[in-house]
């Protein structure tokens, strides 16, 4: 794959949101050496932002190639897929629709990505840009959401510093990162397919950004922290509601039925996938426990005053995954049979190109 940067941005219904996001990238302070391209995945748009963005990016006169594609199945995964296989270069850098990169950013990818061949993902540094004034408990929120759960609003530091983040952290997030077009095609061709599919328009699902790291992680690569790689997240007001951050983590929780699978399989991958799939009884009995233990703070899921109670968005995650056990529990143990034998096929093809090498 030719050395180089795909920068993409994956966009539905994203008129109002574009043009500081591209403003940013057209403005890339970027070697001569460097070869790179602006890429943008309109994902089932109605409001015509395939027009938009190539009028503005003609009006910007910018250097790098420009190019639009069509993705029409909706869903944030399926418009990352058809980037990735659009994409000219090896290395392929996901910027949200909402996000200014700082003017080094292709600089910094083409660097860290080069010097270290093992990394399959690289990941930066967030920070918010605020439409409203963010409430009382939003702060608070950011500065205890770990252990417990993570930051679903994808802001501040990966790591306490650069480095590789595999063993430590176990994922990045989506928004900001680089992917390595080869180790993708990898995971493809030993039959990937995610579980979680992203936001699908105005309905949030969680989970295709730490799966995917899960699976790169199954074929030997690494997962690296780069704080130098920064970008500027807007958030606009909806998203500071108490209701909204309720949602995600509801949604995050569905989607840990597969990612706690997936670590299960690469803490012990000689475990028998059936013994595996006796987890969705622990599962389940594990959150009746917890709700029997919690039972006073349950009225407050559904009535009652709950803003700014972290302990509440704990519940949520719950809710989520006992909900989405639920829905899969006729289909569990092929879920886990399909990861245990991702899984083997890419620990071979690994041990395959790794003798390959030598």
């Amino acid at each position: 794959m030719k050395p180089g940067v795909t920068m993409v941005v994956c966009c539905h219904n994203s008129v109002k949101r574009l043009p500081s996001t591209l403003s940013a990238l057209a403005f890339q302070e970027v070697s001569e050496e460097i070869p790179w391209e602006v890429l943008i995945v309109d994902n089932a748009s109605t409001d015509g932002t395939a027009a938009a963005a190539e009028g503005q990016w003609k009006f910007l006169v910018a250097k790098p190639s420009f190019r639009v594609i069509q993705e029409p199945q909706l869903g944030l995964i399926y418009a990352r897929m058809r980037a990735l296989k659009e994409a000219k270069y090896e290395y392929v850098s996901f910027i949200d629709d909402d996000n200014q990169i700082n003017p080094d950013w292709v600089e910094l990818v083409y660097e860290v990505m080069s010097r270290h061949p093992e990394v399959g993902a690289l990941g930066g540094l967030n920070e918010p840009v605020y439409e409203a004034e963010p409430p009382a408990w939003f702060s608070h929120y950011l500065k205890f959401s770990a252990p417990k759960f993570v930051n679903s609003y994808a802001l501040g530091p990966q790591g306490p510093a650069a480095g590789d983040v595999t063993d430590s952290r176990g994922f990045l997030w989506g928004a900001g990162w680089t992917l390595r077009k080869s180790a993708w095609q990898q995971i493809v061709e030993g039959g990937f397919e995610p579980f979680c599919v992203g936001s699908q328009g105005k309905r949030m699902t969680r989970g295709e950004d730490s799966e995917i790291c899960l699976a790169l992680q199954m074929a030997g690569w690494r997962l690296w922290y780069e704080p130098r790689l920064k970008l500027k997240h807007f958030l606009p007001a909806s998203r500071l509601q108490w209701n909204y951050l309720r949602r995600v983590r509801r949604m995050g929780g569905a989607s840990t039925v597969y990612v706690d699978l997936y670590r299960a399989a690469l803490k012990d991958p000689r475990l028998p996938a059936f013994s595996l799939s006796m987890k969705w009884e622990e599962e389940i009995k594990g959150i009746f426990k917890m709700f029997a233990k919690h039972w006073k703070k349950l009225p407050f899921l559904f009535f009652g005053p709950s803003e700014g109670k972290l302990d509440i968005l704990e519940l949520e995650g719950k809710v989520g995954k006992f909900r989405e056990l639920l829905r899969v529990r006729r289909d569990f143990l092929g879920y886990v049979e399909r990861i245990f034998t991702l899984q083997k096929k890419l620990k071979g093809r690994a041990l395959v190109e790794n003798s390959a090498h030598r």
